[in-house]
C-alpha cells in the first residue's frame, strides 16, 4: 500500500508541474500513468483491474466526448463565437469587382514591398503583395493578379 500512495504522491506531483509547465507534454504523460499504475495495484492487480481501469478510461472519455458534442452548440456556454455567418453584401462585392478592375494597371510603390506593401494607384493608396521579391519604394509596378482582395504585382520592365 506504501508503493500505491508514492504513486499517487507522484503523479499529484506531475500534474503540478503540468499546471506550471503547459502543454500536454512529459508531466501529463507521467501523470497518467502513476495513476493508472496505482489504480492497478489499488484494486489487486490482475485482469479485473485491467478491466475495471479500461472502463474507467472508456467512460471518461464518452464523457470528454459528449461535453466536446454539446458545449459547442449550447451558447449559454460559448458566448463569444459569433453564430450568424455573415454574408458579403452588395458593398463587399463591388469592392472585390473594383479590386479586378485594377488588373493591368501600373502606378509607383510608395513603401519597400517586401512582399507586401503600398502602392499608390491614379490618386489611391492600395495593399499590394508581390510574389517573393523586394521591391524599392518609388518604382513602376504593374498590377498583373487579383484573388479576392490580395494585389500581386510586379515591377514594370523599361525597355
Amino acid at each position: 500500500m506504501e508503493f500505491v500512495m508514492k504513486l499517487i504522491i507522484a503523479g499529484i506531483v506531475f500534474c503540478g508541474l503540468e499546471l506550471i509547465i503547459p502543454g500536454f507534454g512529459v508531466a501529463g504523460v507521467l501523470s497518467i500513468v502513476c495513476f493508472t499504475v496505482a489504480g492497478y495495484f489499488a484494486l489487486g492487480g490482475g485482469i479485473a483491474a485491467i478491466g475495471s481501469i479500461l472502463l474507467v478510461y472508456l467512460f471518461l472519455f464518452a464523457i470528454v466526448a459528449l461535453l466536446g458534442w454539446y458545449l459547442p452548440s449550447n451558447s449559454k456556454w460559448n458566448p463569444f463565437v459569433l453564430w450568424e455567418r455573415q454574408k458579403n453584401g452588395p458593398k463587399e462585392e463591388k469592392l472585390l469587382k473594383s479590386y479586378q478592375e485594377h488588373l493591368g494597371k501600373c502606378g509607383e510603390t510608395i513603401t519597400p514591398l517586401r512582399p507586401a506593401g503600398i502602392m499608390m494607384l491614379d490618386g489611391h493608396r492600395l495593399d499590394v503583395l508581390t510574389e517573393g521579391g523586394f521591391i524599392e519604394p518609388r518604382t513602376m509596378v504593374k498590377i498583373v493578379k487579383v484573388e479576392g482582395i490580395k494585389i500581386f504585382v510586379e515591377v514594370v520592365k523599361e525597355d
